[in-house]
């Protein structure tokens, strides 16, 4: 395992891994990367919560890594730069109030992506199911819409049972948005096929960056704000209803 240190404090601005003062023992937060496993991992300085990134390419280790410092000198946070997007690799946050406002602009942002796909089916929803699983390490946030048309299906196919309405399952597999912990690991956490995946690691590395007595709350706003996004766009049946479901 390689460990590469990067210093808590410095000076304001932007620094690759290579303009850095590596040489620290101290005040420094430690990346160590696992050549097998493509993983980085490390502890997050206060909370001492592990945060692990999966299938990171050793290539871009350690000179895919960007630090960020604050007016005053204080690591703000770390990014990878790989194939033309950038990863959240580490994240500082001031206080419980900077935490809420990061995680609520990235699950909008998400939250809209999704609302753009649930509006080519062009008609009212009836029923928006919700899953949720979450142990403080991992997640998955699911969405799944039916509309009119498709409950009607469902009603003639079953007699007009109630029930049947209320299962997700009756409905197409394609009307799936799933947001996980991350699209890298989506291959190896079962069948994905026809499924709609939106990548979560940001919203994970932010989770875990903060004191762990916080995480459960603040997942919890980012499933609220996902699903309220998607209730303010689109038009609903009379008997609409919203199902969660939460996973073990």
């Amino acid at each position: 395992m390689d460990t590469y240190k990067i210093p808590l404090t410095f000076k304001a601005g932007q620094f690759r891994f290579s303009e850095l003062d590596t040489c620290l023992e101290t005040n420094v937060l430690d990346l160590n990367y696992k050549t097998k496993h493509q993983l980085l991992l490390y502890n997050v300085p206060v909370y001492q919560n592990e945060v692990r990134l999966y299938f990171v390419p050793q290539n871009l280790i350690p000179d895919g890594l960007c630090a960020v410092y604050d007016d005053s000198g204080k690591l703000d946070k770390i990014e990878l730069a790989e194939a033309g997007r950038t990863r959240l690799v580490y994240r500082h946050f001031k206080d419980i109030s900077s935490v809420k406002e990061s995680i609520l602009e990235y699950v909008y942002e998400q939250a809209e992506k999704m609302c753009v796909e649930i509006a080519r089916k062009k008609q009212p929803l009836a029923r928006l199911f919700i899953g949720i699983y979450y142990d403080g390490q991992a997640f998955e946030i699911g969405v799944k819409t039916a509309t009119a048309k498709e409950m009607k299906a469902v009603f003639d196919k079953y007699g007009q049972d109630p029930a049947a309405a209320d299962d997700c399952d009756q409905y197409p597999r394609e009307n799936i948005l799933l947001l996980l912990t991350s699209c890298f690991e989506a291959d190896d956490c079962g069948n994905r096929e026809n499924i709609l995946l939106f990548d979560g690691e940001p919203l994970n590395v932010m989770l875990l960056c903060t004191d762990i007595d916080a995480q459960q709350q603040l997942f919890d706003l980012a499933v609220s704000a996902i699903r309220e996004q998607i209730l303010s766009k689109f038009e609903k049946t009379d008997d609409f209803k919203v199902i969660v479901e939460i996973g073990d």
